[in-house]
């Protein structure tokens, strides 16, 4: 059965030759076109589910190609081939819609990797409802990608990044994918990142702080994969014991991404729910003692709840009343620096 349609848009003889070789024989149907402008003809009229780009010389950002396709084809999934990414190379290519890249010296036994992850992040990305066997797997998945890594760790370091990608992007499938199953928490994880980097930018915080929120946000949530359905979904309010259980979804997540590597990610995910004055949870640190980071998360995670429907309260809070509640419990729950931010960049989402 066919897996797929790659199309090949290349001037790189050794891609091309490898994409052919290895792809069909993992039965993709592959397409190697070296002129661009064919090359769109052959976007227009066929549907094809991953294209991949040789650019061999100049940024990513001057490329008229990923330009140009960026604009008759927004839905694809598209990985870059080049000879060198740098911060500004990576953030260029996350604001044009690149899926993921590799270097030009790439090994060929991963090209087949990350075709393969980009077509199983589009199935989970397109499966509303989870699976109920694919979260009792859970485990086994993680130990199986745990592995990987550790036998990454012990041959090369590029290798390791690789499956270190791989396994990053299998976290966040299943994260958008408990996100997308319950109609309250639909694109919750997708806000919240949207308010944090726009207060993380607004801060002046570092290419790489901003990178672990991002990340951070993605996964804040993974924990209650952990939680009893019965309890994500009950309609009114929870009990204090189904509290508890739901409280303990800080800790479950950083279990869950303990072999990720990114210790800064992990440590956001676990304390996004630490408020400013040592009364939040799974640890009651207070002030400065939780990360920049967590803070504003816990801010972006509360003003979305506060905004958004759920199952557990009456009604959601209008943007007004949200906001009023935030500035009543700055310096309490949420870090006042924070806040003061928050308010000054919140327009940007409600003109």
């Amino acid at each position: 059965m066919l897996e797929g349609k790659v199309l090949v848009i290349a001037n790189n003889e050794s891609l091309k030759y490898h994409a052919k070789k290895d792809l069909e024989k993992h039965e993709f149907s592959v397409v190697i076109e070296s002129d661009e402008a064919e090359a769109f003809e052959k976007i227009r009229e066929d549907n094809f589910d991953v294209i991949m780009i040789s650019i061999e010389e100049g940024a990513v950002d001057d490329s008229v190609l990923l330009q140009n396709l960026k604009g008759i084809k927004r839905d694809a999934l598209v990985i870059v081939v080049s000879n060198g990414y740098s911060d500004s190379s990576i953030n260029d290519m996350q604001r044009l819609g690149v899926f993921d890249f590799l270097p030009a010296s790439f090994e060929p036994k991963n090209l087949f990797l990350v075709i393969k992850q980009a077509m199983l992040s589009r199935k989970e990305k397109n499966n509303i409802v989870i699976d109920r066997e694919k979260i009792k797997n859970l485990d086994k998945q993680i130990a199986l990608l745990n592995k990987k890594v550790d036998e990454g760790a012990k041959n090369t370091a590029s290798l390791y990044r690789d499956l270190q990608q791989s396994y990053m992007r299998s976290i966040k499938a299943l994260a958008q994918a408990l996100d997308m199953r319950d109609e309250y928490t639909h694109s919750h994880s997708e806000n919240v990142t949207k308010y944090a980097v726009a207060v993380g930018e607004e801060m002046g915080l570092s290419f790489q702080d901003i990178k672990d929120i991002r990340d951070a946000c993605g996964l804040h949530d993974i924990g209650k994969i952990g939680i009893r359905d019965s309890i994500l979904s009950k309609e009114g309010e929870l009990t204090e014991a189904e509290w508890r259980l739901m409280r303990e979804h800080p800790m479950k997540g950083a279990v869950i991404l303990q072999h990720l590597g990114l210790k800064n990610v992990i440590e956001l995910v676990k304390q996004h729910h630490e408020h400013y004055n040592g009364n939040g949870y799974p640890a009651g640190k207070k002030g400065e003692e939780i990360p920049l980071g967590a803070r504003i998360i816990s801010l972006a995670d509360s003003y979305d709840a506060m905004t958004s429907e759920r199952a557990y309260k009456n009604r959601r809070f209008s943007q007004e009343e949200a906001l009023q509640e935030i500035k009543q419990n700055g310096g309490t729950q949420f870090d006042p620096k924070v806040v003061a931010v928050f308010l000054k960049i919140i327009d940007r989402f409600t003109e």
